[in-house]
Parts: structure tokens; C-alpha cells; sequence
């Protein structure tokens, strides 16, 4: 199953690692327990509210047909979160590994003439 973020946190139970709004949860290589993604389903956490969905797998090719499509602005590319900024960046042959957000999206947006 695939989770995603619907308000930004950060993850004490995988040191702070932030997660902003549309990121996929459990980040790649991270394993979590069942009661964790419940807590987060749930108010049972610190803000008290849920901070992730669950996501079809329909919803999820849907959504990745969409962002292929869509042309975007150095502003748009800017307010993008990072997992959504990786993949455009991997589409546009980007290097993404061990680099900083703001590095990528530099990088993305001179490659694409924004």
C-alpha cells in the first residue's frame, strides 16, 4: 500500500526526516510498523490530525500521467515538493542522487529554459 503526505511533519521515528505535502510515506528504503502508519492515518499523533492518505494504485498512474503532460513555470518547479521534484528531474535527466532540493530545482529549471 502507498501513503501520501497531506500536511508537513517531521518523522521522530526516523530522525526528523521532514516529509512535505504530496512526498510518498515510508520513504524509499524505510520500513515501518503497522501502528505507525495508523498513527499517522489518524489524529494519533503530535499535530492531532492525519498527515497521510492512502493512494491507489489507479490514482497514483493517474496522477504521474498528468505531471508528464503539464508544462511547467520556474515558480511551479520552485513550490513543487520533493518527490514530485525528483521524478520530474529523473524525466528530464537530472541527477537527483545525494542533492539538495534547491540544487535540483536549479539545475531543472536552467535544463528546461525557465
Amino acid at each position: 500500500m502507498q501513503y501520501e503526505v497531506i500536511r508537513y511533519f517531521t518523522d521522530a521515528q526516523d530522525n526528523d526526516y521532514a516529509y512535505r505535502e504530496g512526498d510518498t510515506y515510508p520513504r524509499d528504503g524505510l520500513t515501518v510498523s503497522d501502528a505507525r502508519i495508523k498513527d499517522l492515518l489518524s489524529g494519533n499523533n503530535f499535530q492531532r490530525v492525519p498527515l497521510i492518505k492512502r493512494v491507489t494504485n489507479t490514482s497514483v498512474k493517474k496522477e504521474k500521467k498528468v505531471e508528464e503532460a503539464k508544462e511547467y513555470t520556474a515558480e511551479d518547479i520552485m513550490k513543487m515538493p520533493y518527490m514530485k521534484l525528483k521524478s520530474l528531474a529523473k524525466q528530464n535527466d537530472v541527477d537527483v542522487k545525494d542533492r539538495e532540493a534547491v540544487d535540483i530545482r536549479n539545475d531543472l529549471i536552467a535544463k528546461l529554459g525557465l
